[in-house]
């Protein structure tokens, strides 16, 4: 019984290391590349907004990428 629980225990602390690494890692830059959850809408004309959403997409790989690394 105590195996089992000291593994219960070890599986707990390396979850919360895992949670704290990703939001220090990753919580700021997705906040930054507009992944902040607002539900307002951006009202300048389509004109002006083109090609925005592929730049922040590029932008973004690589922290995607590195987040899927760490997992």
């Amino acid at each position: 019984m105590t195996k089992v629980l000291a593994v219960f225990c070890y599986l707990q602390i390396e979850t919360a290391n895992l949670t704290h690494e990703i939001e220090t890692r990753f919580f700021d830059p997705l906040i930054y590349f507009g992944e902040n959850g607002s539900l307002l809408e951006d009202m300048r004309p389509l004109e002006e907004q083109a090609g925005e959403i592929e730049i922040q997409t590029s932008r973004i790989l690589p922290v995607l990428n590195a987040f899927f690394d760490c997992l």
